[in-house]
């Protein structure tokens, strides 16, 4: 079973300087894919975010060495939600039905800044988390479900930031419908092996 949960992250101005430049990375790596997707289809190859991947990793260190210095998973996600675009892009053309949407390049002014990372490498401690190159950052909650963590996206949302988690428990889980206080918490939607939590803050 796998079970969702956003949470308030309370960054530090040094940390939250640190998820703008994950941001903006993020959505530099998906415009400079979507720009060479474009290039390569129109010459006739078959464009996928695995290769553009790799020939991103094999010339980030000299051409954007910036990039260095954040997590890897940042530009591998960023183009890995470029192949979903394309993905779900192609699949709209084969159905033929309504707006076919092909992907866009993000704007900063457009695009909530937004990033992702790998689940596993982050390490929850209480009502703190620890992220790869930047190290332990204040949380309004603690996660709620024990298992691994298979995905975790960052957000920033009306000036505050957001970490969006998947976590995979074992199905005989018993999900708790209510919390140890009695203060509001949340809302709880579950629906088969799929379920969402979010917090109040």
């Amino acid at each position: 079973m796998i079970l969702g949960q956003r949470i308030r992250i309370d960054p530090n101005n040094v940390q939250a300087t640190f998820f703008d430049r994950c941001a903006g990375t993020a959505r530099f790596a998906f415009n400079w894919g979507l720009g060479l997707w474009q290039t390569q289809y129109e010459a006739g190859d078959r464009p996928s975010w695995v290769k553009l991947n790799g020939e991103l990793n094999s010339i980030k260190a000299i051409e954007f060495p910036w990039m260095t210095e954040l997590p890897w998973a940042v530009v591998n996600k960023a183009l890995s939600d470029l192949g979903s675009a394309f993905t779900h892009f192609f699949r709209r053309v084969k159905q033929g039905t309504g707006k076919v949407g092909y992907p866009r390049f993000k704007s900063k002014k457009r695009t909530n800044p937004a990033f992702a990372v790998e689940g596993r490498a982050l390490q929850f401690d209480g009502r703190k988390v620890k992220i790869p190159k930047l190290g332990w950052v204040r949380t309004r909650q603690d996660v709620r479900f024990p298992g691994k963590i298979l995905s975790a996206r960052f957000t920033k949302k009306a000036g505050h930031w957001y970490v969006s988690i998947q976590v995979k428990v074992a199905d005989s889980y018993v999900y708790p419908h209510r919390c140890e206080t009695q203060d509001a918490v949340g809302v709880a939607a579950v629906t088969n092996r799929y379920s969402t939590w979010e917090g109040g803050v």
